[in-house]
């Protein structure tokens, strides 16, 4: 069996990623897939059996990094998306561009794979409307609660009784992901940012379509078949 160019370039990138902190193993992937925590040790797991295949001069060693890396480059491929926003306060328009899709990958129990959930860009007029929307019922639900508690006006409302924000009901209402792990102050944002004529605009993303990037190579299991062109992995939704 010949090991071609792609073949060494991706097992010299699984033996690299050793030397190196877990971390940066899925930099590369910046802005497009995003690792849970089990995700990323999944990650790690496979290129450590990558770089051992390599490291003992097996022969599929080149073939399966090869597959490995450009399914992972399969996942989300490179496209964007423009939206027209406006600034808060002023009619002006700008387009923004942003990633057309985005994935959160993480462990799926299986030997070699991952889970995936996709994440598409929720049109900030969307939003708009769904955040405005809720901000009215917030403020009819204040105003009957001052009505029926009218001791309780000068106290605050929300000391009476339990109220989400109206972000946080549009977040529930579109299943925004804001970040990797949504109940972690610090988890990586998934949201994109930009500033519009001096004000910061933020494109949320929301759940798109569930799947899973499967090993189908030898040892998988259940999941093994004949591969035809050195096809380890699968993409499946």
């Amino acid at each position: 069996m010949s090991t071609t160019e792609e073949d060494y370039s991706a097992n010299y990138t699984a033996r690299d990623n050793l030397y190196t902190y877990i971390r940066r193993s899925a930099d590369k992937y910046k802005r497009r897939l995003y690792f849970t925590d089990t995700g990323l040790a999944r990650l790690t797991s496979i290129e450590g059996y990558l770089a051992a295949l390599s490291e003992t001069g097996h022969q599929l060693a080149g073939p399966m990094a090869e597959d490995f890396y450009r399914n992972l480059d399969r996942v989300v491929q490179d496209h964007d998306v423009e939206f027209v926003v406006r600034g808060m306060g002023t009619d002006k328009e700008r387009t923004v561009k942003v990633p057309s899709r985005k994935c959160l990958i993480g462990d799926d129990g299986t030997k070699h794979g991952f889970s995936l959930l996709w994440l598409f860009p929720v049109d900030p007029e969307v939003y708009d409307d769904r955040i405005k929307h809720h901000r009215e019922g917030i403020r009819r639900e204040d105003e009957e609660f001052e009505k029926a508690h009218p001791s309780c006006k000068k106290c605050g409302h929300q000391e009476y009784r339990w109220s989400e924000t109206s972000h946080e009901l549009t977040v529930k209402d579109l299943k925004i992901f804001e970040r990797v792990d949504p109940h972690a102050q610090y988890s990586e944002e998934i949201t994109e940012f930009r500033f519009v004529n001096g004000m910061q605009v933020r494109i949320y993303y929301r759940v798109g379509m569930n799947g899973g990037m499967i090993y189908h190579g030898p040892g998988a299991g259940q999941t093994f078949t004949t591969n035809i062109g050195n096809q380890f992995w699968g993409i499946h939704t």
